[in-house]
């Protein structure tokens, strides 16, 4: 009886094992396909000392739209809402130090100074003096900061969900952190679906075997997105006091379903910046993704009037 006891917990070992494995499989060659598709192709630059892959769209002589994916995140969160914008607008999306096939080293910086200088380089080197930036959450962070301390390089920003001011009100994943428990960092299937559930109020659909490869490759990044999140998270560096500074096209877009930066934030935006803003109340933390066309559409209609 044990042996077969024994024999059916293998198989069971087995089938979780490739079922993970084939998930990662249809989540890499998906992303392929689509970002083929929509006329992205990966390159690898070197900014900063640091090989990043970074996938552009063909023509380079239109106006410069770069696309910054916030923390833990990559490229792909930018796919389905890039395919409005490749016609006009040269489209560069990099995978930021630290993060997807841009890879991890334990000796970079990784803060928000950092990472906002070799996008500098990287708009530079793409043959273009300025750039319209788009950014969510860690990456509105550093797209803010480009408005302040590199507004040569910036044609406008867009502000989707962004860190990088203290919210008035304290989100669910700021009393998490409060209580030393960071999400961010999972070590088990549980704690990825926690996460999950906390990023977004109407996630796209994803068979269960990718959804299960996505959590295991944040559990193996554990350690590194520790070392990432020590960098950037830092208070000293949020831009509350820099904000009258910055003189930019602004927009900021939120969803007040939001678990991670309070919506309560947009006012802080708003008094610094005098900016445009949308607030949407069925969305959650990645607007680009929980509705790419609505995003899209509220974003090219404020960009074309700062071309």
């Amino acid at each position: 009886m044990w042996i077969i006891l024994l024999f059916i917990i293998l198989l069971v070992g087995v089938y979780w094992a490739y079922y993970a494995r084939a998930g990662a499989w249809i989540y890499r060659q998906g992303n392929k396909f689509e970002a083929k598709l929509y006329g992205l192709k990966q390159t690898r630059m070197t900014l900063g000392g640091i090989e990043h892959a970074v996938w552009r769209s063909a023509d380079s002589a239109k106006p410069m739209l770069l696309l910054v994916h916030g923390f833990t995140a990559n490229h792909s969160v930018w796919l389905r809402f890039a395919r409005f914008f490749t016609r006009d607008y040269y489209v560069v999306i990099p995978d930021l130090a630290g993060h997807g096939d841009t890879g991890f080293d334990q000796q970079t910086d990784y803060s928000i100074t950092a990472q906002a200088e070799r996008l500098v380089e990287l708009i530079k080197a793409s043959g273009h003096s300025r750039a319209h930036v788009v950014g969510n959450s860690m990456g509105g962070f550093i797209a803010a900061y480009l408005a302040r301390f590199h507004a040569d390089v910036c044609s406008s920003v867009v502000l989707i969900d962004p860190a990088g001011v203290k919210s008035p009100e304290p989100s669910p994943l700021m009393t998490l952190l409060s209580e030393g428990v960071n999400p961010f960092v999972m070590e088990s299937d549980d704690d990825f679906e926690r996460f999950y559930g906390m990023v977004m109020a109407r996630p796209p659909y994803a068979p269960g075997s990718v959804h299960r490869a996505i959590g295991r490759q944040y559990q193996a990044r554990a350690r590194q997105y520790e070392k990432i999140f020590a960098d950037y998270n830092q208070p000293e560096a949020y831009l509350d006091d820099e904000l009258k500074t910055i003189d930019c096209p602004s927009l900021v877009i939120w969803g007040a379903q939001d678990q991670l930066i309070d919506v309560s934030s947009v006012s802080v935006w708003q008094e610094g910046l005098d900016c445009d803003t949308h607030v949407w109340a069925d969305l959650g933390h990645m607007p680009m993704i929980e509705a790419p066309e609505r995003t899209a559409y509220a974003v090219r209609h404020f960009i074309q009037r700062h071309r």
